[in-house]
């Protein structure tokens, strides 16, 4: 196998074909790379970003809509580069991804992350004990 090269290469822990079971099952893997809280709170920034963005273009104001579009992507993006010194990873699976991107700023912000943090630690999951 041939190593990669450009932006992607070294990005990713897991191999971008990873199989998972099911959503449960990459949680822990997409919670792995947003264990800063840096990282986390700028996820949800993004997600505010996100949805401003889609307020403007109901509006009819595109240009604003165009400029919260960049913010949301950067925040995401930009934020595991300067923090982690990599790029943000879906492991193949980007609606799971975009469900746990939810479920990690709806969790953030009710501080219900935390106990996700600490089953990870543990080796399990916080959702397989509730």
């Amino acid at each position: 196998m041939r190593p990669r090269r450009g932006y992607h290469a070294g990005m990713h822990d897991e191999p971008r074909d990873a199989s998972f079971q099911d959503f449960e099952a990459f949680w822990p893997h997409f919670l792995r790379s947003h264990q800063s809280p840096i990282v986390r709170w700028c996820h949800v920034a993004a997600l505010g970003c996100g949805i401003a963005a889609v307020s403007s273009v109901r509006r009819g104001r595109v240009g604003r809509a165009l400029l919260l579009g960049g913010a949301t992507a950067a925040l995401a993006v930009v934020s595991h580069v300067a923090v982690e010194g990599k790029g943000p990873e879906n492991l193949g699976r980007p609606l799971w991804a975009g469900r746990a991107f939810l479920r990690l700023c709806m969790r953030t912000i009710s501080g219900r992350i935390h106990a996700d943090l600490e089953a990870l630690e543990a080796g399990s999951t916080a959702s397989e004990h509730r």
